[in-house]
């Protein structure tokens, strides 16, 4: 039997984590609020973030959008947008990839900072694998603006509705980094 020289010999065989960053230019975080007259789409390329996967499936990311970034076709509304919301949504999450398959549904569990409040969010969300290496994921799913403190905007004494819709499609490629 043969016993390694150093426990580097060992460590060096052991499969190592991916880490994976956005890829802004193919990627895109969306929302949807109503109100009684009418709805507002705005949506956002600048999207940083990663995702580092362990060789197990676990998997810990991070999301961040700067709130200036969004557009909804309003110059006014998305200037006192950031006046609503802060500069920065952030989330940080974590889950587990099943160990085969290039499309996986899994559940998200992570914080979501928003309006300087961070509450607990789940989000179900596709992950489907490329045979490049890269990841696309997508998921849509309801935010309560009032938990998060949002005073919400009114319009001829009408409030848009507490749950914001969000969806987001994010590339993310191999990255560098470690």
């Amino acid at each position: 039997m043969s016993v390694p020289a150093s426990g580097a010999a060992v460590a060096s065989k052991a499969p190592a984590a991916r880490t994976l960053a956005v890829d802004a230019a193919a990627s895109v975080i969306s929302y949807r609020i109503v109100h009684p007259l009418h709805r507002v789409d705005g949506r956002s390329a600048s999207v940083q973030g990663g995702a580092v996967v362990q060789p197990d499936g676990h998997v810990v990311a991070g999301a961040l959008v700067p709130v200036a970034s969004f557009r909804s076709g309003d110059a006014d509304r998305d200037a006192r947008t950031v006046e609503i919301l802060g500069r920065l949504v952030t989330f940080k999450g974590q889950t587990r990839l099943p160990a085969s398959g290039a499309r996986a549904e899994v559940t998200m569990q992570g914080q979501l900072s928003l309006n300087g409040m961070r509450r607990p969010l789940i989000i179900p969300m596709t992950v489907d694998l490329g045979p490049d290496g890269t990841a696309r994921v997508r998921a849509r799913f309801d935010v309560s603006l009032e938990n998060h403190g949002v005073e919400r905007p009114s319009l001829l004494l009408m409030k848009i509705e507490d749950t914001c819709r969000i969806e987001i499609d994010l590339l993310l490629r191999e990255s560098e980094q470690r």
